[in-house]
C-alpha cells in the first residue's frame, strides 16, 4: 500500500486492533494517512496498533465502539471528526455479528439446489443502521478516493 500517497487523508478502520484490520490500518499509515483505530474488546491490542502507526510518524488514536451499536458508532464518528477532522477513508472491517434489521433478510430456498445451504441475501453491512452515520461522515466533505 505504500506506493499510494494518502498524505493528508484521515482513515477510520473498524476492527483495527488485530488481524486484517490492524494490517490495513498500518498499511494506510505507511501510505501517509492518519488513522482512527476502532476496537471493541482488546484495548491493549488497539494501543499496540496505535503505537505502530505513530512509529511511522502518523497521527493515530483508538476508539472503543461496537459497529452493532448505532449510538456508539455515531459518537465514535463525531469523536474522530473532532480529533482528526473530516474523514476521507472508511474501512468497514469489523464483523457485524448480531447486527439485525427490523425484518430479517429472506433465506434463499434450497428446494431447487439441495447441495447449497440457505444463505441470507442481504449483507450484514446493508442491515446495519449505524453504517449510514459512517458513510455520511466520509462522503459529505471529503475528496474522492484515489483509484486503486
Amino acid at each position: 500500500m505504500s506506493d499510494r500517497n494518502l498524505a493528508g487523508r484521515i482513515a477510520l478502520v473498524t476492527g483495527a486492533s488485530r488481524g486484517i484490520g490492524r494490517g490495513i490500518a498500518i498499511g494506510l499509515a505507511e501510505a501517509g494517512a492518519d488513522v482512527a483505530v476502532n476496537y471493541t474488546r482488546d484495548e491493549a491490542a488497539a494501543a499496540e496498533t496505535v503505537a505502530a502507526i505513530q512509529a511511522l510518524g502518523r497521527k493515530a488514536k483508538a476508539y472503543r465502539a461496537s459497529v452493532t451499536d448505532e449510538a456508539g458508532c455515531a459518537a465514535m464518528v463525531a469523536a474522530v471528526a473532532a480529533d482528526f477532522g473530516a474523514m476521507s477513508i472508511l474501512v468497514n472491517n469489523a464483523p457485524a455479528a448480531g447486527c439485525r434489521s427490523p425484518t430479517p433478510a429472506p433465506k434463499r430456498s434450497t428446494s431447487s439446489s439441495p447441495s447449497t445451504p440457505p444463505v441470507r441475501t442481504a449483507s450484514a453491512a446493508s442491515r446495519c443502521h449505524n453504517c449510514g452515520a459512517m458513510r455520511a461522515a466520509t462522503s459529505s466533505s471529503s475528496p474522492a478516493s484515489p483509484p486503486m
